[in-house]
């Protein structure tokens, strides 16, 4: 999966995603990250935590996929969040487990999310300096 550094010269309207959608993971998803978390994987919109490389948000089109652990994953899935999203424009369904592995969500541009992100990345560097996997 390739992986790139967001530059001035990066256009938001040529990453295969809304340039809403990539305003609201680069600026309002990312700050809850320490450092320059975006980033563009396989020429995409995402967010990488900066210290542990872990991709933990990409753009999906209209949508976006959010990886999220612990409680921030149950309260999320309890919220309604889905795991598998169908697109009916053009006929196709993704279910992010199979896809991307367990613990991603469809975001929904909500406030929480924030929180949950914080939460989940802060599980994921805990689980990094005690060598568990997550």
């Amino acid at each position: 999966m390739p992986i790139g550094p967001v530059t001035e010269a990066t256009d938001t309207w040529r990453l295969g995603a809304n340039p809403d959608l990539v305003d609201w993971l680069w600026n309002d998803l990312a700050s809850v990250l320490p450092g320059d978390a975006r980033c563009l994987v396989a020429g995409g919109a995402a967010i990488v935590h900066p210290a542990s490389g872990l991709l933990v948000a990409a753009a999906l089109g209209t949508q976006y996929a959010l990886r999220l652990s612990g409680r921030s994953l149950d309260d999320a899935i309890r919220a309604g969040y889905e795991t598998r999203h169908e697109f009916r424009t053009v006929g196709r369904t993704i279910d992010l487990a199979t896809e991307f592995g367990p613990g991603w969500v469809f975001g929904r541009f909500a406030a929480g999310e924030r929180r949950w992100l914080a939460d989940s990345t802060a599980d994921a560097a805990a689980a990094s300096e005690s060598g568990a996997n997550l």
